[in-house]
């Protein structure tokens, strides 16, 4: 009887560790991204953005952190005409990122957003220079399934 509720109690405690932990989901970038990659990501993040949300309308909150993506993103964002919350409170959506490699010359790139939007997009390094390869589009803004 003891052990029955040792046990029961140890998985509570380790499943309220799991959901206190993936509540609250930040941004990440690769600690070996090239800083040519930097502005052209957060370029093509904004864009996406700015395809399914009206600027000057949304305010966004970017989650997850200082990188020097978050900042071009931020820039990038505001070039287009987006308040940028300091916030979760004060926005209309909250964004949160990922760059990362994945193996090679590959690299990838996804941009989540609060209300269901993911996109995702493949990008290949070449030297320097990144080029856009593939990419997909998960849900529209405001949640509604596309």
């Amino acid at each position: 009887m003891v052990l029955r509720i040792v046990l029961i109690l140890n998985t509570i405690i380790f499943l309220s560790g799991c959901l206190a932990h993936s509540a609250k989901v930040g941004s990440y970038v690769a600690g070996d991204y090239p800083a040519a990659s930097v502005e052209l990501v957060a370029e093509d993040m904004a864009d996406a953005l700015a395809a399914a949300y009206p600027p000057g309308r949304v305010s966004i909150f970017i989650g997850g952190g200082e990188s020097a993506l978050g900042a071009a993103m931020d820039a990038a964002l505001r070039s287009r005409g987006f308040t940028l919350a300091a916030d979760e409170l004060g926005a209309n959506v909250t964004v949160t990122y990922v760059f990362d490699r994945l193996g090679g010359n590959m690299w990838y790139s996804r941009l989540s957003v609060s209300d269901g939007l993911t996109v995702t997009r493949t990008w290949r390094q070449s030297g320097e220079n990144f080029i856009a390869e593939a990419s997909a589009r998960r849900g529209s803004a405001n949640g509604q399934a596309q």
